[in-house]
């Protein structure tokens, strides 16, 4: 997944689900769509992924289980045989899928045209994709990027490139994006609320390597391991703490009005709106380090060195109710949706719960190997590309 909007929403709702690296799930919180009634499993759950009103998992023989809202019909793909899928993405409402001949196809909720994919040049693939609320953007074979749907904040007027560069990169906030060009600069464009477009000029002889985007602010990391983030700083959320000597930031995540950084020695650091907790970060016992961080709209997730799944802030849905586990199962993988769980199979397959039918069946031999899910969709990629 992962657009950062979607991550955002996705932490937002109701229940959390989580797989282990052997053959038990465990689903818990609101389970009114039966979103924690977890489908019987004979095989060993690898991965795991929920969208906003749907959940998704994948199971060690290759099969996909899918389950939640499908209003729009944002969570059954249309045909695309002989062709297989290469890359997904997920808007509020609609799914994009990338072909292993470089085109796009997508489906769900088209009002805003957030589906109506833009015709390629004679000689151009397309080589990325993401969704966000109610439009898409992707990247090209030739380093440009296009933008289509929702455009109240100019969120789809892709700036202009100079020549000799390319876009390397993309991120999706809530009405607007961050673009990533060759050169390390960051461009973005859309609702410019709270300085959302102003960037900050990184030192000489750096260059920003990851991004992402919160509601209503920014949080990049650049390549000597510094973290900077601008934006709305209603709650804090854009005062990076300072680093101790010696360490580095390697992971980055945005939340509503809080923001995560993970250090290269394996703590968690918080920072902005913490009314619900949400920066209360748990202490680490000896030995163990984080290796993962999820923010949400008022809560955060995080998956230690152990494989064990924490979770503090906001928990009026139970979504901080992580189980405990027995001894030597750890959680390879977690997500959750607003009314559905899902887990992933060691197998290759997806087992989905709650409001949403069961994914495709799978030709013989293959397997699925990448899924994930939005609002009220989901998409997965096979082991054949």
């Amino acid at each position: 997944m992962s657009p950062a909007c979607l991550r955002i929403a996705a932490c937002l709702l109701a229940l959390a689900a989580a797989a282990r690296t052997q053959s038990k799930v465990l689903a818990f919180g609101d389970n009114s769509y039966g979103q924690c009634a977890v489908p019987p499993t004979g095989t060993v759950y690898v991965e795991v992924v929920a969208g906003g009103s749907h959940s998704v998992s994948r199971r060690s023989d290759g099969s996909i289980v899918g389950w939640g809202y499908d209003l729009y019909g944002q969570a059954v793909a249309p045909a695309f045989a002989p062709l297989t899928c290469v890359e997904i993405a997920t808007g509020s409402d609609h799914t994009l899928a990338r072909l292993s001949d470089g085109s796009l196809i997508a489906w769900g909720d088209t009002s805003y045209g957030c589906c109506l994919v833009p015709a390629l040049p004679p000689g151009v693939t397309y080589v990325e994709v993401d969704g966000a609320a109610q439009y898409s953007i992707a990247r090209r074979s030739d380093g440009s990027v296009v933008a289509w749907g929702a455009n109240f904040s100019g969120q789809c007027n892709v700036p202009a490139l100079p020549s000799g560069l390319a876009y390397v990169e993309v991120a999706a906030g809530g009405a607007h994006s961050l673009l990533r060009r060759s050169d390390g600069v960051l461009l973005p464009f859309g609702d410019s609320s709270g300085n959302l477009n102003t960037v900050p000029t990184p030192p000489v002889g750096t260059e920003y390597v990851e991004v992402d985007a919160g509601t209503l602010h920014n949080v990049a990391r650049l390549s000597d391991g510094a973290v900077v983030a601008w934006g709305s700083n209603s709650s804090g959320q854009c005062n990076v703490p300072t680093l101790p000597g010696g360490l580095t930031y390697v992971e980055i995540a945005a939340g509503g009005a809080h923001t995560l950084a993970r250090r290269s020695d394996g703590s968690v650091v918080a920072f902005g709106n913490n009314t619900a907790g949400q920066c209360d970060v748990p202490t680490l016992t000896l030995g163990h380090s984080y290796v993962r961080i999820e923010a949400g709209n008022n809560h955060s997730v995080a998956i230690r060195s152990d494989g064990v799944v924490v979770a503090w802030g906001s928990n009026g849905s139970g979504q901080c109710d992580v189980p405990a586990l027995p001894p030597a199962l750890p959680f390879a993988d977690l997500a959750a949706g607003f009314v559905q769980s899902a887990a992933c199979l060691a197998d290759g397959t997806l087992a989905v719960w709650g409001n949403l039918p069961s994914a495709p069946a799978l030709p013989a031999d293959l397997a699925y190997v990448d899924v994930d899910a939005g609002w009220f969709h989901l998409v997965a990629r096979r082991s054949d590309g």
